[in-house]
């Protein structure tokens, strides 16, 4: 382990303007919470929450000056010591994410949804979800409020920290918050879980009973809230790994903070590459395609040239038959003393036949025959 090393606060205030915390705090070898304590000791501005988020859609951000020390202090920051290669300086595990026992000083969305939770009217299990339009989507009992608000702002402000966007997406038809992570937008779910109890028929329902049997054969519960607070990530495919946190016998939901963040990163990189596995595996199978497709039109082209030539043999030897055959004919109209009478019948037919056998050769020039155009007159399109 490495000695306890020195910046000045000029390059540290530098540093943590020029990107995100984690991004600075990670380049320094320290935690995004230890760096934010060594920023606060030293009289050292950081971005204020959302900073970044705002940089990148292009609004307005103030940058405050790197105030001047009193007389005396130093401008000096000792780092904590680097630790060597294959150990980390702060476990990955804890992030040191803190929900805070009063709500003050809430993130603007988290105040948003704390004032529309309070308005908002029971549902049909007990359970209220606000209704304004930049709130987050969170349903939770009105006891659970209060608990619910603190735990919610303690991660908004804990992703936004670590250059993650909040916002909103409906996901399947249902409102769910968002996180963009790595330029990777994942749904969460926070939520009160709810508890069942089996509940008696109303009137209604033993009325259809008694006309329908088969109704209600199984038994029906009453579903209400269970105090349990519960944090989900909404994502079709688990990937592997864990989805789901809730409050428990042994634990609470505000002690599972750091690992849903860090999860929530681990799933943004399992996104990212599971997206550029199946670009790859589409864009292999696009080249297949186009190989299978110049393959198809070569033996396309290689079956015409055979069945050409198989035609052309066939129509060959077809010829050559056809001239032993009229061969045959000539001899026997030449075998009277005078042979075959010029302008006679079988002088016209030999010519003709002649002619015929020709045109069946490819090896020979023939002239045309009427044959030639049955395809345009056996088609009965007029084409004017």
């Amino acid at each position: 382990m490495s000695g306890i090393r020195r910046v000045t606060r000029a390059e540290l205030y530098e540093s943590v303007w020029s990107k995100p915390m984690r991004e600075t705090a990670r380049d320094l070898g320290i935690s995004d919470v230890g760096l934010a304590k060594l920023c606060r000791r030293h009289s050292i501005p950081t971005p204020e929450r959302g900073h970044w988020a705002k940089l990148k859609h292009g609004k307005r951000v103030e940058q405050p000056p790197l105030p001047a020390l009193d007389p005396g202090d130093s401008e000096m920051v000792d780092l904590p010591p680097l630790v060597e290669a294959g150990h980390s300086s702060v476990p990955k595990a804890v992030l040191g994410i803190e929900v805070q026992p009063e709500l003050t000083d809430p993130h603007p969305a988290v105040a948003k949804t704390a004032a529309s939770l309070r308005g908002a009217r029971l549902d049909g299990q007990g359970r209220v979800a606000p209704r304004a339009q930049r709130a987050l989507p969170v349903t939770v009992a009105p006891a659970s409020v209060d608990r619910a608000m603190r735990v919610l702002d303690a991660l908004v402000k804990a992703l936004e920290a670590r250059g993650h966007v909040l916002g909103r997406a409906a996901v399947n038809g249902v409102d769910r918050i968002t996180a963009t992570v790595s330029d990777e937008t994942i749904a969460i779910e926070f939520a009160e879980e709810l508890d069942r109890e089996v509940r008696e028929l109303t009137r209604a329902e033993q009325a259809e009973k008694a006309k329908y049997p088969w109704r209600y054969s199984s038994a029906q519960y009453r579903r209400f809230p269970s105090g349990r607070l519960s944090l989900r990530i909404d994502h079709a495919d688990t990937l592997g790994l864990r989805k789901h946190w809730a409050d428990g016998s042994r634990q609470r939901i505000e002690r599972c903070l750091d690992a849903f963040v860090l999860q929530l990163e681990r799933f943004a990189e399992a996104i990212k590459r599971q997206r550029l596995e199946r670009q790859e595996a589409e864009r292999r199978r696009h080249a297949w395609e186009m190989e299978r497709y110049e393959k198809l039109r070569q033996i396309g082209e290689e079956d015409d040239r055979v069945r050409t030539l198989e035609r052309q043999a066939e129509q060959w030897h077809k010829s050559q038959e056809l001239r032993q055959f009229i061969e045959a004919v000539r001899a026997a109209g030449n075998s009277g003393s005078t042979g075959v009478p010029q302008g006679s019948d079988l002088q016209r037919w030999l010519e003709w036949a002649t002619a015929h056998a020709d045109r069946m050769d490819p090896l020979v020039q023939s002239p045309r025959s009427i044959l030639d155009e049955r395809r345009r007159w056996e088609s009965s399109y007029f084409s004017g």
